[in-house]
């Protein structure tokens, strides 16, 4: 699809820095060809999105992002970014099993009964769960996806500001749960991921064939990432458990398996050992960097920054 190199370059756009990771798929483990990190300037941190400051923040963030690639953003190939937080909603829901084609065109009625934003300004998409059509109760499960329209066009807007056209706008939860796939952590129990980011915490959580579950947690801003900096560790752990608990009973009761960690928070001292000692789960860090073949390139210290580009590595993983 995207040519005889088969290039994708995962672009996450986040609250303080720009990661990118370009990988090249073949028969065997991806192909590390380059990784860049570059942050956003923080005096218009406090700035919303739209505004033209910190519009052009991100602007400039994301072209030296390219730039430390050592690659142009017109020739880049195949781009895979993705939105989330309080403006994207990821559920799974269950309905009378329909053929496809007539849940799609019923979606639009579905959407008001099941998504937080106005009609008008939502762009959806679903997945109909494999053998959901066979269930004993006659019902079907779906995964429904929803991003406000005007987040997505500003979004596409700020990457066509460097020349860049994404083949797909992923939504953050699936990015991240794409990434623990490829590192084989999902599996028949059940798993969770927490991206802790500088301005929200994404959860996910996943038992394959049961059920999906994802939240986005506001955090403070210009917190820390060491515990002793804030609240922050403890008020975020009390959300997971009551996030996982509900995910636990709605998937059976199995209880979450592992739980993984990544953002830049999570490579705080103590973080890790933090969320395993409060929630009594098997707690590690999700390292992207483990499963690819570095013949390329040599990442340096950037190998310690691992966690920080999961949400990226979990785009360039998507092959269309």
């Amino acid at each position: 699809m995207f040519g005889a190199n088969n290039i994708v370059t995962g672009l996450d756009i986040g609250v303080g820095s720009v990661k990118a990771v370009r990988l090249r798929h073949g028969r065997g483990p991806a192909e590390l060809l380059g990784l860049s990190i570059v942050e956003i300037d923080g005096e218009t941190a406090g700035d919303p999105p739209e505004h033209p400051s910190r519009r052009e923040a991100i602007i400039e963030a994301v072209r030296k992002t390219f730039e430390a690639l050592g690659v142009q953003p017109t020739k880049v190939g195949a781009v895979a970014s993705a939105v989330g937080g309080p403006n994207v909603s990821v559920k799974e829901l269950t309905f009378p099993s329909m053929r496809r084609e007539k849940f799609a065109e019923s979606l639009q009625y579905e959407a008001r009964r099941h998504v937080p934003f106005e009609p008008a300004d939502v762009i959806l998409d679903f997945q109909v769960f494999e053998r959901a059509d066979r269930d004993k109760d006659g019902q079907m499960r779906v995964l429904l996806g929803a991003a406000k329209k005007s987040v997505i066009e500003r979004h596409v807007g700020i990457l066509g500001e460097v020349g860049v056209e994404p083949f797909l706008v992923d939504l953050e939860p699936l990015a991240l749960l794409n990434e623990a796939d490829a590192e084989g952590l999902v599996n028949s129990r059940s798993m969770g991921v927490i991206e802790i980011g500088s301005a929200a915490a994404n959860i996910t959580a996943y038992r394959r064939g049961a059920f999906f579950f994802a939240r986005s947690i506001p955090l403070r801003a210009g917190l820390g990432a060491q515990p002793k900096d804030s609240g922050w560790l403890r008020v975020l752990i009390e959300e997971a458990r009551v996030s996982l608990s509900y995910f636990d009973n709605r998937a059976g009761k199995d209880g979450i398996e592992t739980l993984c960690l990544s953002g830049g928070r999570s490579l705080g001292e103590g973080v890790v050992d933090a969320f395993s000692d409060a929630l009594g789960v098997k707690t590690a860090l999700l390292d992207p960097l483990a499963s690819v073949a570095e013949t390329s390139i040599d990442v340096g210290e950037l190998r310690k920054q691992g966690p920080r580009f999961a949400m990226a590595f979990g785009l360039a993983r998507r092959r269309g």
